[in-house]
């Protein structure tokens, strides 16, 4: 911690001055009127106001070369805590204000409290002093406001300024050229590390000689003295087994220093305009340290300097990264307590945003949330050179994906706030990240009015497609995939299987085709309006198809029970072929309770079709209709006639208003259909009714008197 200065009269001070006043003091002049107004003022000051006196500053300061007072964006948020002189004890309301400070830097991170009676607490983020680096003015000022009186208090200010120190040039290394002068490589930080904060550099001295170094907003670097090259010569050599690997950072340096088997060093500073510097150093003697490690959640090595992808861990909300210093230097030899520093951006090496910074000396497991993150981490040791530094490019996936009817493909990301609008979209981006062992779920928002489609390739291991609310919805979809599907909560228009076995659960679909090699599972809460299949349908709980189910005559076409049924009737099967043991069910222990909830639509023949125990369809009995006319009830003469499942009722000539009814109601409000009325004739197609017995109804009006028929229609 530093410790600046104290503003105003200590307490130290108010007593000596006290004792003074009484001590020193002539009494009899004292209370002189002049002489008495200045001490009562001096006493009001000390007892009856709040003024903070002093402050300490975290993390350490330093100043640059025009001695203004620095802190770096590197450490974290910056802390200061403010001492009080606060006699009465006041609960104050404190705020602060950065009054050089460009105004279009963000603020709404600072906090201030008071945290005791004594201290105020001035938090600054970290993301202010990133965008402060460089050098600018963060000098706070802090006002009190007692605010039960509305008195406020004498304002404290400190001259504060954010500037990082250079960062430290990686790996540099002597190298031998072609036995006649030496050389040293290096790599300059990243691009993005540049960019953020190190725009200032101005110069790189090597061994006291300074050149000139510029740094562009996008952090590449230029250097003016054609010593500098950024491509390795043919005739470097390493010295001492220290290999320098080329990347796309590395500089090289021209020393024109005779080379010599003697032991050589050379200290590298870089400087920035306010003076601020960091060092160094590369020799042909002391050996080198060793790359850190960077671990995977599965604890495999990441490759030095590639791109991964890892899924996020649902339990954790994260991907977690597990960084090791080196215990080896570069010749093999055991070292230990080597410190590790790192560095995480959000983002990639050339455009990111700093999110973290430290040091270690044990093993270090990070968490990283979904996004795309760039770190580099070198170590070093007292007597050693610093390692290499050990990068990689790493992207946290959610495999959730979101598709909504409001979505905009154009600016989508796939999370709840930019969903996708459409499945090519969102298949685009998973095969994009090529990882075939993720398990992908898309969550569908409103209704997708267009037509989609699931089609190979596909890179995951499996899909779930589900509602994200009640009214996630698809007007049309087409499966052709193998991929392992699952459909939960969701309204579909229409589903077209070609191939594949998708899993359905909670679903409401009004047209469902699964075409021959294809297989689906209806499970609990799936309601199919119309279905017709040449593939294989799998039924179980309290699935249900409440129209026609099409079976077509095909290798497939066979319904599988997989659980028990939970409802009355699963389905109304409509065969293609009406045929003696063609195969409806496929054959197993469920079938003996079960089948029974399977109907078959009855096709227009004198024949009642079911479903066997076994599972086949077969003719169950001829149907068998008969006629008993009530002789008590009937004072008017009606001939009938039957051809097939036909029967028609002609009443006799000379009767008028003819009234027919069919089990007390109107034909038309029966909603039997095949009923055809023309006055005294009714006609009856009774294909489509069910087996049972209907009552038959006439009057009719002749001589001003009322008549009456009845007859009762019996279909076994």
């Amino acid at each position: 911690m530093k410790i600046l200065p104290l503003h105003g009269l200590s307490q130290k001070a108010f007593l000596a001055l006290s004792a003074f006043f009484f001590s020193a003091c002539d009494f009899s002049t004292v209370f002189e009127p002049t002489y008495n107004d200045g001490v009562k003022d001096y006493f009001k000051e000390y007892t009856e106001n709040a003024a903070i006196e002093e402050h300490t500053l975290s993390p350490d300061s330093y100043s640059d070369s025009s001695g203004r007072l620095c802190v770096p964006s590197s450490a974290g948020d910056l802390v200061l805590d403010y001492y009080m002189r606060n006699p009465q004890k006041y609960i104050l309301q404190p705020s602060v204000t950065f009054s050089a400070l460009e105004e279009t830097i963000d603020r709404s991170g600072v906090e201030i409290i008071q945290s005791d009676t004594n201290h105020i607490v001035l938090t600054v983020p970290q993301s202010l002093l990133v965008d402060s680096d460089e050098g600018k003015n963060i000098s706070p000022t802090i006002s009190l406001l007692e605010p039960k009186s509305g008195r406020t208090f004498r304002q404290y200010s400190v001259d504060l300024y954010c500037n990082s120190k250079p960062p430290r040039l990686y790996n540099p290394t002597v190298l031998n050229d072609n036995n006649s002068t030496f050389a040293i490589a290096f790599d300059m930080p990243s691009a993005a590390e540049l960019a953020l904060r190190h725009k200032d550099l101005t110069t790189i001295s090597i061994n006291g000689s300074s050149f000139p170094l510029t740094i562009d907003e996008n952090g590449n670097f230029i250097f003016e003295d054609s010593r500098f090259t950024t491509s390795p010569k043919s005739s470097y050599t390493a010295i001492n087994s220290k290999n320098f690997v080329q990347t796309s950072r590395s500089v090289y340096f021209a020393t024109e220093e005779a080379f010599s088997a003697d032991e050589k060093s050379y200290t590298l500073v870089l400087s920035d305009s306010a003076g601020l510097t960091s060092q160094t150093t590369a020799s042909t003697m002391i050996t080198k340290l060793n790359k850190p490690q960077i671990f995977d959640p599965k604890n495999n090595e990441i490759a030095d300097g590639s791109s991964v992808i890892y899924e996020k861990d649902y339990e954790k909300n994260c991907s977690e990264i597990t960084l090791v210093p080196p215990s080896q230097d570069h010749l093999g030899n055991e070292v230990e307590d080597s410190t590790l520093h790192y560095v995480i951006y959000k983002g990639t090496s050339s455009v990111a945003s700093l999110y973290k910074t430290g040091s270690t000396k044990e093993s270090l497991t990070l968490q990283l949330e979904v996004g795309t993150w760039y770190i580099e981490a070198y170590a070093e040791k007292t007597n050693y050179e610093n390692s290499a530094p050990a990068k990689a490019d790493i992207r946290v996936i959610d495999t959730s994906l979101y598709i909504s009817a409001n979505g905009d493909d154009s600016i989508a990301d796939g999370s709840e706030e930019l969903p996708y609008a459409t499945f090519t979209a969102a298949l685009a981006e998973i095969n994009s990240r090529s990882i075939s062992t993720s398990n992908y779920v898309f969550y569908i928002t409103g209704n997708l009015t267009g037509e989609e489609e699931l089609k190979d390739p596909i890179s995951a291991s499996s899909l779930v497609i589900r509602g994200s609310d009640s009214n996630g919805g698809i007007s049309s979809l087409k499966i052709e995939t193998a991929l392992p599907l699952t459909l939960k909560k969701l309204s579909l228009g229409s589903l077209a299987l070609s191939s594949g076995s998708p899993k359905l659960a909670d679903c409401t679909i009004e047209n469902l085709s699964v075409a021959n090699g294809a297989e689906i599972t209806l499970s609990d809460g799936v309601s199919v309006t119309n279905a017709e299949t040449s593939g294989s349908i799998n039924i179980e709980g309290s699935a249900v198809v409440t129209g026609e189910l099409k079976v077509k005559d095909s290798e497939g076409g066979i319904i599988t029970i997989t659980n028990e049924l939970t409802g009355e009737t699963a389905a109304t099967i409509t065969p293609e072929t009406y045929a003696n043991g063609t195969r409806i069910l496929s054959e197993n222990e469920l079938l003996a309770t079960n089948y029974g909830k399977f109907k078959v639509k009855q096709k227009t023949s004198d024949t009642v079709w079911g479903i066997t125990s076994g599972g086949l369809l077969s003719e169950m009995a001829k149907r068998q209709i008969a006629i008993n006319v009530y002789t008590g009830e009937s004072d008017i003469e009606v001939t009938k006639s039957e051809s097939a499942n036909t029967v028609t009722f002609t009443a006799e000539s000379g009767f008028t208003a003819f009234v027919w009814e069919i089990d007390d109601k109107t034909p038309e409000a029966t909603g039997y259909s095949g009923i055809t009325v023309s006055e005294g004739i009714l006609v009856i197609d009774t294909s489509s009714w069910s087996i049972g017995i209907y009552d038959i109804y006439l009057t009719a009006k002749k001589g001003g008197e009322t008549y009456s028929y009845h007859a009762q229609i019996a279909i076994n």
